[in-house]
């Protein structure tokens, strides 16, 4: 009788982590049935694509990818867009997808371009192109100029994007916002990436008849659009005439976008310099021999200081120009060898002017005091670099 009740007991234990098991796969699929087609009135291939570069004007230069799948009984040849604010139209290409059969009986896709035919009408745009059928999509590649995306504020930009208004459902938007070259964008901490000639795009010229171009590099930009790094906003599920909205700042002062906490980096760094100022001050005051081994521990505080930045600064200058020089099958190993000369050469400043002063003088605080000089003066650099360096950038 134990062992019935036993197993009755491990099967209703299994039995309910079971139950809890399906429970949890149904909520979590809830949402995702949703997206993926719970409502008959959303249109799932439809999706825009935006990669936008902000320039030094406060302006905008924007490439869209645009995908509206027709789900009307009959064929389509247009759709219309609501532009937000003061805008101008670039160009506009129709990408359509073929299959074509290889020499060896395997199918393939590969993509035509037309040009497209627009009327602009007030703030709104009619795109005119070829036919889409029943369940086909209308893939448009439309590039524009925007004039009122950002304000000046004591040097920044404070920009707001804002995407395309349509009359149908989304299911999926994506914005990646960047700034031109010399600009530097708030939330991103590197280079913008240029892996395509995305600008040239704005003069393509694509026959706007019926005769279509096949072309690697408008290939190569459609698929840049979807991809596009920097401040990127994904949003999902959006209704007719609904927007999305991104908004941040970019300046082409380093030091103005993060003006505050620059400022509490020089506090800081400067309250740190006085410390060691005023500590040094007081162990100075104690050094048995006077005049000259004083002014030998600020000599080579500063030279060590002087030649720890040249080492630092220079040789990360180089590392970051080697793959131009030697290109990148070499790069690797010279930087990892240089690498190891920095560390070891500035290690090296770092102990043996100590060393050298302490045992000379035979005073155990002369060493320290050196080694806090260096320091010391190293600090005074960083200070002076962001100030003068960076501020009027």
């Amino acid at each position: 009788m134990r062992y019935v009740k036993d197993n009755k007991m491990k099967m209703n234990i299994f039995r309910g982590f079971l139950g809890l098991f399906l429970m949890v796969v149904l909520l979590v699929q809830m949402p995702l049935s949703v997206y993926a087609g719970g409502s008959s009135d959303l249109a799932i291939g439809n999706s825009q694509y935006y990669s936008v570069y902000l320039d030094a004007e406060g302006e905008a230069v924007v490439f869209a990818k645009l995908i509206v799948r027709n789900v009307d009984d009959e064929p389509i040849d247009s759709i219309v867009v609501e532009m937000p604010g003061d805008f101008r139209m670039l160009n506009v290409i129709q990408e359509t997808t073929v299959i074509r059969e290889r020499s060896n009986g395997y199918e393939y896709e590969d993509y035509l371009y037309y040009g497209v035919d627009y009327e602009v009408d007030g703030e709104f745009v009619v795109f005119n192109f070829e036919d889409v059928l029943e369940q086909e999509e209308a893939v448009l590649l439309v590039s524009y100029k925007l004039y009122d995306v950002a304000s000046l504020d004591m040097g920044v930009y404070n920009f707001e994007f804002v995407t395309l208004k349509s009359d149908y459902d989304m299911a999926y938007s994506r914005v990646s916002i960047n700034v031109d070259s010399g600009l530097y964008l708030a939330g991103v901490e590197k280079e913008v990436d240029y892996s395509y000639e995305i600008y040239g795009m704005i003069e393509t010229d694509v026959a706007s008849s019926s005769d279509a171009v096949s072309d690697e590099d408008i290939e190569d930009y459609s698929r840049s659009i979807e991809r596009s790094s920097g401040i990127v906003k994904e949003s999902y599920v959006l209704d007719p005439n609904e927007t999305v909205i991104v908004s941040g700042r970019y300046s082409a002062s380093e030091f103005m976008l993060n003006l505050w906490g620059n400022v509490l980096k020089i506090v800081f760094g400067g309250g740190l310099l006085v410390g060691i100022g005023v500590w040094l001050r007081s162990k100075y005051k104690k050094l048995s021999v006077k005049k000259d081994q004083k002014a030998e521990v600020i000599s080579f505080g500063l030279a060590s200081a002087v030649l720890l930045s040249i080492i630092i600064g220079g040789g990360s200058w180089i590392m970051s120009n080697l793959r131009e020089w030697v290109g990148y099958q070499l790069d690797g190993q010279l930087a990892f060898f240089l690498g190891i000369v920095m560390f070891i050469a500035s290690v090296a400043l770092f102990v043996l002017p100590p060393i050298y002063v302490g045992r000379k003088y035979k005073d155990f605080l002369a060493g320290i005091l050196t080694v806090a000089a260096t320091i010391g003066f190293l600090v005074a650099f960083v200070i002076l670099g962001v100030l003068f360096g960076t501020m009027f950038v």
